[in-house]
């Protein structure tokens, strides 16, 4: 009976060690994680700026709270996730509203308050709205009244 009961106590312990180990190995995302998603998916072309997917974003970098996205020349968008006041989704479109720079391929800039990023299908959509809310949501500036 007591070697039933050292085994049990072992084989106790074995399982709870692996589903630490497992609980280790899924951890939460990170602004790193979030920059990594959007940057791939711009980089695989699923990520343009008008309803026809014709104009393409085709760069990105990101660091921190801080996001440059670039597109075919034409918008490149310079994101303080800090200044982003909401994120929303729906219809293969992903909503970001905040102060986001434009510069156009002219040179002149301008700040966006609304700004819209269409994608081929839900499950980008999904991913692409999260990564970008979690963007927002970590970036955020607290105050003593929040």
């Amino acid at each position: 009976m007591q070697n039933f009961l050292k085994v049990s106590v072992f084989a106790a312990l074995v399982a709870l060690s692996g589903s630490m180990e497992a609980l280790a190995a899924d951890s939460s995302p990170t602004i790193g994680d979030a920059h990594e998603l959007i940057g791939e998916l711009i980089g695989r072309s699923m990520v343009s700026y008008d309803p026809e997917r014709k104009y393409l974003f085709n760069n990105y970098q990101g660091n921190g709270c801080k996001s440059s996205i670039k597109g075919g020349g034409y918008v490149n968008q310079e994101i303080d996730w800090a200044a982003i006041s909401s994120v929303s989704s729906g219809g293969r479109v992903v909503y970001v509203y905040g102060s986001v720079i434009e510069k156009k391929g002219d040179g002149s800039s301008s700040i966006s308050v609304a700004n819209v990023y269409f994608v081929p299908d839900e499950v980008t959509e999904k991913r692409l709205g999260k990564a970008m809310a979690f963007l927002m949501n970590s970036c955020a500036k607290k105050s003593k009244f929040d």
